[in-house]
């Protein structure tokens, strides 16, 4: 790109500043209707008590996470729902970093500071931010005594040991859907194959049901944002943020149309010599 031999390019965060300043090149940040989080096996004895999951999550210092891993680059989420979706219900600072918090809640479920928790996390290998935000949070959680064995694996090997075996304890990664929420939150119905976090929870399981008949968007929306708040309360993921995309065009490039799901229009795009 800066060769000048490519008009158009999607870049990390840690490539922002080659361009920033630089004459004939313009920066575009896009929302997603992605998201990305740490999961938690709700199968494991510690993690299954929603006390120690609250703690887990609170012994993080979110901003700091994003700032560190996708250089602020991301919208901090507080549930399984992206802020570009209708019907968001903002729990962005829901248990917010407290780590004395987070040691009350652990021994108030048996387990003072963090004694006799031992947690496997599986990392993607084939997505280096995932395996440092993994790096950065195990750190986090030594702090309130937690042991985290951290595991970097192949993509095949993640693919069907921890998403399709559920053969861990924590692990990293992130999610999209389209535009309907329903393809974001079904996952999290106690009988779908993608809940791979183990989670149950049976007016969860309700709504996911009814909302799939409900006619009226007014109580569709009332619906997930239902949803929203109890995964925003008994976190069976610890819920990072909603990645910002960031390309850079040649400023002789117009026309480009950017959605929030993984499609580029370029029909009207135009290129002036």
């Amino acid at each position: 790109m800066l060769a000048g031999d490519l008009d158009v390019i999607g870049i990390t965060g840690d490539l922002v500043g080659q361009f920033e300043g630089q004459d004939g090149f313009d920066i575009t940040e896009t929302p997603s209707n992605a998201l990305q989080l740490m999961a938690f096996n709700t199968d494991h004895e510690a993690l299954s008590d929603v006390r120690v999951r609250q703690a887990l999550t609170m012994a993080v210092d979110k901003d700091a996470l994003i700032e560190t891993v996708w250089y602020g680059y991301g919208d901090k989420i507080g549930s399984h729902y992206p802020p570009i979706l209708k019907g968001y219900v903002d729990h962005a600072d829901s248990l917010s970093y407290d780590p004395d918090g987070a040691l009350a809640l652990l021994e108030e479920a048996g387990y003072p500071n963090g004694e006799g928790i031992q947690l496997d996390m599986y990392l993607p290998s084939a997505y280096p931010a995932y395996v440092s935000a993994g790096q950065v949070i195990a750190d986090y959680l030594t702090n309130i005594g937690v042991t985290v064995n951290i595991q970097n694996v192949e993509w095949a090997v993640w693919l069907s040991d921890v998403y399709t075996g559920r053969n861990y304890d924590l692990t990293v990664t992130g999610h999209t859907g389209r535009l309907d929420p329903y393809t974001l939150l079904a996952r999290y119905n106690s009988e779908s194959p993608e809940n791979y976090m183990n989670y149950s929870n049976d007016r969860v399981n309700e709504l996911l049901d009814n909302v799939q008949v409900e006619l009226d968007e007014a109580t569709r929306d009332d619906m997930y944002g239902e949803i929203q708040d109890i995964l925003a309360e008994e976190v069976p993921g610890f819920y990072i943020q909603s990645p910002i995309g960031l390309r850079v065009t040649k400023d002789s490039v117009s026309g480009i149309e950017t959605y929030p799901i993984d499609i580029i229009e370029l029909k009207d795009i135009t290129i002036t010599e």
